[in-house]
């Protein structure tokens, strides 16, 4: 593997990579299946509910349906998240559960990588959606990260997005160029090259003249 062809997005997944693993190893596997269990019960309930928030928020303000399908979306990920982290915390005040030994440790080093890849790899994507020059052909092209999953993840992303009407991924599979995504910047003017058009001295000739 070409180490110098990584950029910064590719240091970026193995820092996180590594940090998952170390902080799954110390906090164990149990902890690890509790979060990922909290996870799952956010897209439930997001998959479950976005709609009818989205429907409260365009009635109440009157935004554009597609975008507070996004906002539903992410607002009810974050509650969901927030609601199931204060209910881990509360029954582990009453009782407490945990695996044996090197099962805890090592389960909760691979569980704990998976679980952060995971969630940068959407980051990714979500990414790709950003109008922005620099960041999209960061992510989608000079890292070697970007062009092995993000055509898996953007699949994907349209396939749940046509069943849930949300906005499709304009990221098209299998292009190479930049600009195939992106407007190709403008030429700057040379400096002698702009000039204003001469004055038509008649410039209404049928113009009735007393």
């Amino acid at each position: 593997m070409d180490w110098s062809a990584l950029n910064w997005v590719d240091w970026l997944f193995i820092g996180v990579l590594l940090y998952g693993a170390a902080m799954g190893a110390v906090r164990g596997l149990s902890h690890e299946l509790a979060t990922l269990i909290g996870m799952m019960v956010a897209v439930v309930v997001t998959w479950l509910f976005y709609e009818k928030a989205s429907a409260w928020i365009c009635e109440r303000w009157g935004w554009d349906p597609e975008w507070t399908r996004l906002l539903a979306v992410v607002a009810l990920v974050l509650l969901s998240l927030a609601g199931m982290r204060a209910l881990r915390m509360g029954l582990s005040a009453l009782m407490t559960f945990s695996f044996k030994g090197l099962v805890e440790r090592l389960g909760g080093l691979l569980a704990g990588g998976v679980r952060l890849g995971s969630i940068y790899l959407v980051l990714m994507l979500a990414a790709s959606f950003v109008p922005w020059s620099w960041l999209q052909r960061s992510v989608m092209f000079e890292s070697q990260t970007g062009p092995v999953v993000l055509p898996h993840l953007v699949e994907g992303y349209n396939r749940l997005a046509e069943k849930a009407a949300m906005l499709q991924a304009e990221v098209p599979v299998g292009v190479e160029l930049p600009h195939a995504v992106m407007p190709p910047a403008v030429e700057p003017l040379p400096d002698d090259s702009f000039q204003l058009p001469a004055a038509d001295p008649a410039p209404f000739p049928d113009w009735p003249r007393e």
